[in-house]
C-alpha cells in the first residue's frame, strides 16, 4: 500500500499545490455572530414583550420597548437589554402609549438602559401605583415622572 504525503492528498491546502486553498486559513470569525435587525424591525422576546429595533449598530445594538407581553399583571420589568435571534439589543426607551389602558398591571421597574420614555406610556393604568426608575435613567427624572404618568 502507498502512503499518501500532504501533497498528493486532495484539499490538504499544501503549499506544493497552490491550486488548492488552505481551509484553515480562510475562516471568518465574524460571520458566526449574528447582525441585528434592520432599524424599524419589530420583535417579540422570549418573555412576549414587544420591542422595536431603533439602532442596527453591530456594536450596540438599540431596541424601544413597545408593549408588554398581552397577559401583563402585577409586577413588571423593563429590562436593561433583550436578547433576540443571538444579539443581545439595550433598552434605551420605552414607546409612546406602551402601558396605556393596561388595568392589571400595578408596578413597574424599569431598566437602567433606559434614557426616555414616551408620551402617555402609562395613560390610565387605574392600577399602576409605583414606576421605580434607576439613577442613571434619565438626567432629568422630575421632568419625565411628569411626562409620563399623567392620568
Amino acid at each position: 500500500m502507498k502512503e499518501v504525503t500532504p501533497a498528493e492528498q486532495p484539499g490538504t491546502g499544501s503549499t506544493e499545490n497552490p491550486e488548492q486553498p488552505d481551509t484553515e486559513t480562510t475562516e471568518n470569525t465574524d460571520q458566526s455572530k449574528p447582525a441585528p435587525k434592520k432599524k424599524g424591525t419589530k420583535f417579540k422576546d422570549a418573555a412576549g414583550n414587544q420591542y422595536k429595533v431603533t439602532g442596527s449598530d453591530q456594536k450596540n445594538p438599540t431596541v424601544k420597548y413597545v408593549k408588554p407581553k398581552s397577559n401583563a399583571k402585577g409586577n413588571v420589568k423593563i429590562p436593561a437589554t433583550a436578547r433576540y435571534a443571538g444579539v443581545t439589543y439595550k433598552v434605551t426607551s420605552i414607546a409612546d402609549k406602551a402601558f396605556r389602558n393596561n388595568k392589571k398591571v400595578t408596578n413597574i421597574t424599569v431598566g437602567t438602559n433606559v434614557k426616555s420614555i414616551g408620551r402617555s406610556a402609562f395613560e390610565k393604568c387605574t392600577k399602576l401605583k409605583t414606576v421605580t426608575v434607576g439613577k442613571k435613567c434619565h438626567e432629568d427624572r422630575q421632568k419625565m415622572r411628569l411626562a409620563a404618568v399623567r392620568t
